[in-house]
């Protein structure tokens, strides 16, 4: 099922975890024609669900009842995320704008148009003031989230972004582009790495490890400290990844998978050993989410549904596959 190649240095408990007793996944939706991005909100009770007909929602996690119906950007919905304190959401499209909303009224604090590619990736800095876009030009752009205003552009970074925990780092790459961590008050890369380049990127919690989906199925984590990768030893050939996250206390690695039975599996971050599998969509795995206090998980995928798994510590069967 796969383990990392070097551990020792990672001083990393083994996670354990395990489906709540007698919990069936919850499904929420279809929401359009195919969901292609979803973001737990700060305080865990609400989801932003963003989908290829242009519709931008957030919903009860509860009840999967709709909230807010956003004025949408111009394109599919292809990024979203949550503001720190929860009040506003940044979305993106796959013709190139973002647009910023105030939830407490649900009006539209600005949009703007990053360029004609579309925005693949959004954050926030831990104090809200700025807001990260990755964009499938190769390029991460810097934004002041109360003005839209453009800040500064990090060219060649790839089609793949993710913003530190504390907000100070951006790490980037692509298929075919060497993984990088920019220092964003310099706008300048101080971390290379030539030999590996990702489709789906994720920081740790503690901003210490990026974990790097790649074409094939292959995962790996990259200490940035360090300077060490941990390389998933598999034992086939999976579809790429599509998509990846960390749990909330870092001990776990959530993968989605691009297949057409929609795989996610749960990984064990200190050791790479498989806890669990899932196949429970009908198309490619688009989104995978923790909520905040770690007790769901969330997938989103192209059959436009979305699965929530409840999780609870335990020890687990290691490797365990369950069909949908």
């Amino acid at each position: 099922m796969g383990t990392w190649r070097r551990v020792a240095t990672l001083g990393v408990a083994l996670a354990m975890v395990a489906l709540a007793q007698g919990a069936e996944p919850r499904r929420l939706g279809p929401y359009g024609e195919k969901v292609l991005v979803l973001a737990f909100s700060p305080g865990g009770s609400l989801l932003a669900v963003g989908a290829g007909d242009r519709t931008v929602t957030v919903r009860d996690v509860e009840t999967g009842e709709e909230q807010w119906h956003l004025e949408p950007p111009t394109g599919s919905v292809v990024s979203a995320a949550f503001s720190p304190d929860g009040r506003r959401l940044a979305a993106g499209s796959a013709d190139g704008w973002i647009v910023v909303w105030d939830l407490s009224t649900g009006q539209v604090v600005w949009r703007g148009q990053a360029s004609t590619a579309a925005v693949l990736h959004l954050g926030f800095s831990a104090d809200g003031a700025l807001l990260l876009s990755g964009s499938s030009d190769q390029r991460v752009r810097l934004w002041d989230a109360g003005t839209g205003e453009k800040r500064a552009t990090l060219t060649g970074a790839g089609r793949a972004a993710a913003i530190s925990p504390d907000g100070c780092l951006v790490v980037t790459g692509g298929e075919r582009v060497p993984l990088r961590i920019w220092d964003i008050a310099s706008g300048k890369p101080i971390l290379t790495f030539l030999r590996y380049g990702g489709t789906a990127l994720a920081f740790a919690p503690s901003g210490k490890l990026v974990a790097c989906g790649r074409l094939g199925g292959a995962l790996a984590l990259w200490d940035i400290y360090t300077q060490e990768i941990l390389e998933q030893e598999t034992h086939e050939r999976w579809a790429d990844v599509t998509a990846v996250a960390f749990s909330p206390d870092g001990k776990l690695v959530a993968v989605g998978y691009g297949d057409e039975q929609g795989t996610v599996r749960l990984f064990d971050a200190a050791t790479g050993e498989q806890l669990y599998g899932w196949a429970e969509h009908r198309g490619a795995v688009t989104a995978v989410a923790f909520s905040p206090d770690g007790r769901l998980l969330a997938s989103a995928a192209l059959d436009g549904a979305i699965v929530l798994r409840e999780l609870e510590e335990s020890s687990p069967d290691n490797g365990r596959e369950e069909g949908g």
